[in-house]
């Protein structure tokens, strides 16, 4: 197959533009691109993944509300990185499906990592007061709040832990590789068409890769939000709650198909 020239914009610009052409592009509606049939495709290729998405995200403002104005005027260590923590969680979540139903698969990748230590990090801020105060003053790593989970894990059960700590590892090395600039990045830039391969700036459809990227997105995000349940539960409504243990088996039902 040969390679064509470098489009820009995807499928906004079937034709494409050669590099070597003068382009002029508006920086403001690049980055605050209108909705358009990427953005619809790629939304559709989610199914429920997507409804799924908006209830989460309806959630995690409100914990984040919730938790804020129960801290008060004087919040403990634990409550301060907690709230920091479920703000960027929430920023990270919902740019990430932005990036993810824009096609910006190669961009919305690196996004992964820190999805995964912002829910590791609020997990031990959330539970432990000395370990937020670490946090505050930028000595608490991810890693080791990830392996507090596992200790957590094993302190009820054995295997459990076991079991949870070689996936946490498979998690996180595959993270680690997206969150550093590889060929992966560069492969998830390409559309085949005709036999010709070109590399697309710019967003593009990609309904396989869109679902792919969406379910560990989604799988974080309700990492994040059963830790605020598990230790902000006071601060949380009993509608909060069962909202959320509403969407259990639509999550699992989603994540297995």
């Amino acid at each position: 197959m040969s390679s064509s020239a470098c489009a820009i914009g995807g499928c906004r610009r079937r034709e494409g533009i050669r590099m070597t052409q003068a382009v002029h592009l508006s920086l403001q509606n690049l980055i605050a691109a209108p909705w358009g049939p990427i953005e619809e495709e790629n939304r559709q290729a989610l199914g429920d993944g997507w409804e799924l998405a908006e209830t989460f995200v309806s959630l995690h403002a409100e914990a984040a509300m919730r938790i804020s104005a129960a801290a008060g005027p004087t919040p403990s260590n634990s409550d301060q990185a907690t709230i920091l923590l479920a703000c960027h969680g929430m920023n990270l979540f919902v740019a990430t499906m932005g990036l993810i139903v824009r096609g910006l698969f190669d961009v919305s990748a690196h996004l992964m990592r820190g999805l995964m230590d912002t829910w590791s990090l609020l997990y031990a801020c959330a539970s432990r007061d000395e370990l937020a105060a670490r946090y505050l003053n930028a000595t608490l790593k991810a890693s080791e709040a990830r392996q507090l989970l596992v200790d957590d894990l094993r302190s009820r059960e054995q295997a459990l832990g076991d079991d949870y700590e070689s996936r946490l590892k498979d998690d996180a090395d595959a993270a680690n590789d997206l969150a550093h600039v590889k060929l992966l990045h560069g492969d998830k830039l390409v559309t085949v068409e005709e036999g010709r391969i070109t590399p697309v700036a710019g967003g593009r459809i990609d309904r396989g890769e869109a679902r792919t990227q969406s379910k560990p997105a989604l799988e974080t995000e309700r990492w994040l939000l059963v830790s605020l349940k598990a230790f902000r539960k006071n601060a949380l409504s009993e509608a909060w709650a069962s909202r959320f243990d509403e969407t259990t088996s639509r999550f699992v039902h989603h994540m297995r198909s």
